[in-house]
């Protein structure tokens, strides 16, 4: 099925290969390790233990109509790591919810999401979200490339 975005094609089939694409790099070629997939739809869950501190990675692929659709995702994302980093006996990791977007919502949302750079404090237990918009996905996933230190 294709959708038009902003003046642009989209294809949900290819926007899941990008998904799956990125998961697979990330898993086979980083060395992250899946430590949960959802049942409920296209949620990974990644540790990247690579570095000195340990951080968890949720990747969602999710096209959001309305920026409150959003909001209700980051919140459940939100408690959602909390209970993650106790099963794991990873209290105090950094969490990254990144929203592979096929569709952005209509109305403004960037005030919701945080952009696409390093945690500037170094702190423990942090958590964010970045957008990824299947549009943009080079661009904005570029930062994160950098941040990760990924091949």
């Amino acid at each position: 099925m294709e959708r038009t975005q902003g003046g642009d094609k989209v294809n949900d089939a290819y926007a899941e290969l990008r998904y799956w694409e990125l998961i697979y790099h990330l898993v086979k070629r980083e060395q992250m390790q899946i430590v949960h997939m959802n049942e409920d739809g296209p949620i990974i869950w990644l540790e990247d233990n690579r570095g000195k501190k340990t951080q968890l990675l949720r990747f969602h692929l999710k096209s959001y109509d309305w920026s409150r659709e959003l909001r209700t995702d980051i919140e459940r994302a939100y408690k959602a790591s909390d209970r993650v980093r106790k099963k794991l006996n990873l209290r105090k990791a950094n969490v990254v919810n990144v929203v592979t977007a096929p569709y952005t919502p209509v109305d403004s949302y960037e005030s919701d999401v945080s952009r696409a750079l390093p945690f500037t404090a170094g702190g423990q237990r942090q958590f964010r979200t970045v957008v990824l918009p299947l549009k943009e996905l080079e661009s904005v996933l570029f930062p994160l490339a950098t941040e990760w230190k990924l091949q």
